[in-house]
């Protein structure tokens, strides 16, 4: 009884292993790695949702502009605007291009109306 009650405080007094406090710790530092690493993957979908959003909101807002019909999107226009071209040193009056003119929130786009005055 005395070799089997030696043999058992040998076993706890041991130092060989891995002690419960040493586990813990590892599964602090663990779990302080994942939360940092999904706090870092959440950070960054949300800043891509972020710019997809706006992004989509400005291409939106272009394809409005440049033709598809969007009730949502104000466009004004102006059908009375040219863009005058003045060549150096040509004889003769400038050249003048009629255009529409539309514009909205972010945009300005124009186009040709007719011909050449």
């Amino acid at each position: 009884m005395i070799k089997l009650v030696t043999k058992t405080r040998a076993i706890l007094r041991s130092t060989r292993g891995e002690s419960l406090m040493e586990g813990i710790a590892s599964i602090l530092v663990f779990t302080v790695l994942v939360a940092s690493v999904t706090m870092m993957i959440m950070l960054s979908l949300r800043i891509t949702h972020v710019s997809t959003e706006a992004a989509n909101v400005l291409q939106h807002e272009a394809n409005a502009l440049l033709g598809a019909d969007e009730p949502d999107i104000v466009i004004d226009t102006d059908d009375d605007a040219s863009i005058v071209f003045t060549v150096n040193g040509a004889p003769g009056d400038p050249i003048s291009v009629d255009v529409s003119v539309y514009s909205s929130y972010t945009f300005t786009a124009f186009g040709p109306r007719g011909g050449t005055g």
